[in-house]
């Protein structure tokens, strides 16, 4: 997690999650168990250019099942990348296709995740022609829980629906009436081109059934505190005891400076964890410290 208000001085804050044992009726520790180690979770990109595409001008593609099975007329794809680069000029819907074969999950109870970087503007996703998820917006993470799609070891199907929206409503969505920036169509100067699609990455995650979720971190440049809230995920069905570590660090050289240690009983769910950091001497960022 970037802290882009104290430059390179110190810039880098990591939160790090230790699950001990179950806890017992009463919140006393169960009995123990082999020393708790951290707990990380495997991401694999699955960007590059085994991607394939096809447009949906007529909004068909749902109807049909496309997510089961894709048109004969299809046309390569990378991905990160934009419909217009395969398809100049297209605007509305388009379908993107990719295979991947997940390994097994090695953590008990644990998750099987995608996530997506930025879609602009609106995703519906398909795993195994199983509908995992929808997201509006772009310009903004989002991962889903496909634990129950997938299946380790063999080729899985990924399909997702992207709607780049236009003048003409496509299920209800008209250009002018989202966050659009200063995206036209058609392209005037001065104004932006209404690109869209899979505009960044893709990743599959391999995650332990509790994991921290997000982390948001506000660093004041006058004090030198560092306020995190980290949102912690338990997706299993008992509570169960947990460490999490919040360290600071600078990019550049990249000893510690601070870490805070907290303790916590985790229930099903999700668990805001607050915490602070401190530094010494904060000063803000220059514009060529680069590696900030």
């Amino acid at each position: 997690m970037k802290v882009p208000c104290l430059g390179s001085r110190v810039s880098s804050v990591v939160a790090l999650l230790v699950l001990g044992s179950g806890i017992a009726r009463g919140g006393e520790a169960a009995t123990a168990g082999p020393a708790p180690q951290p707990l990380n979770s495997t991401v694999v990109s699955l960007d590059g250019d085994q991607w394939s595409m096809a447009t949906d001008p007529k909004n068909v593609g749902r109807d049909e099942k496309w997510f089961d099975k894709a048109p004969t007329e299809l046309k390569p794809a990378r991905v990160p990348g934009i419909i217009q680069e395969v398809f100049p000029c297209y605007h509305g819907v388009a379908w993107y296709w990719h295979e991947f074969t997940p390994a097994a999950n090695p953590h008990a109870g644990g998750r099987s995740l995608l996530r997506f970087w930025n879609v602009d503007y609106l995703a519906d996703v398909w795993v195994n022609g199983v509908h995992v998820g929808q997201h509006e917006g772009a310009c903004e993470p989002f991962v889903l829980d496909v634990t129950d799609a997938v299946t380790p070891g063999v080729a899985n199907r990924l399909a997702v629906r992207v709607l780049n929206p236009t003048n003409e409503p496509i299920d209800g969505i008209r250009l002018q009436e989202t966050a659009h920036t200063a995206k036209t169509v058609p392209w005037r100067p001065g104004r932006g081109g209404n690109w869209g699609g899979l505009c960044d990455s893709v990743e599959f995650l391999v995650a332990p059934a509790v994991r921290v979720e997000d982390v948001f971190v506000r660093a004041d440049p006058k004090t030198g505190v560092i306020r995190v809230q980290a949102n912690v995920r338990n997706a299993g069905q008992q509570a169960v005891a947990a460490q999490i570590a919040c360290a600071v660090a600078p990019a550049v050289s990249g000893e510690t400076l601070h870490t805070v240690r907290a303790d916590r009983e985790l229930l099903p769910g999700d668990t805001l964890i607050e915490t602070t950091l401190q530094i010494d001497n904060p000063r803000l960022w220059e514009l060529t410290e680069i590696a900030c």
